[in-house]
């Protein structure tokens, strides 16, 4: 169930690491459909190597909830290294989220290793190595 959803947010967070080429620093927003739920994100990636990112979803039986994302990222050539340091589950019942908590811990504070290709200044697509792809655009 949310096991997809950590794709598209570590993807997100993979994307941007600007060097050479197009810059991906500074902040990016899309939207996917993965295993029929709709998930919105928002990331701002500095110019540091520090990311900070937002991603709005419905789980299957669940009522919407934001993840509060914070991490760093780093690119080499078409390749984007991510690790999230911390993330914060908001909009969900106190029982549901520590339920959730230990497996998205373990899903997403961890290294990602994606490609990343620009389309354009201000459109860039991920694919993880499962080959799921996420395009976020310039805000």
């Amino acid at each position: 169930m949310l096991k997809k959803s950590i794709f598209v947010l570590g993807a997100a967070v993979v994307m941007l690491a600007g060097c050479g080429g197009p810059s991906l620093v500074g902040e990016w927003e899309g939207s996917t459909k993965m295993q029929g739920m709709d998930m919105k994100m928002a990331m701002n990636y500095k110019s540091d190597g520090n990311l900070e990112g937002k991603a709005i979803m419905t789980p299957p039986g669940l009522k919407e909830m934001t993840l509060v994302l914070k991490g760093t990222y780093k690119q080499s050539g078409e390749e984007l290294k991510t690790n999230l340091t911390s993330f914060d589950i908001q909009g969900l019942d106190p029982n549901i989220k520590k339920m959730l908590e230990p497996t998205m811990k373990k899903d997403l504070l961890k290294e990602t290793v994606s490609k990343i290709k620009f389309i354009n200044k201000d459109e860039v697509e991920m694919t993880s190595k499962d080959g799921d792809t996420l395009t976020l655009k310039r805000k």
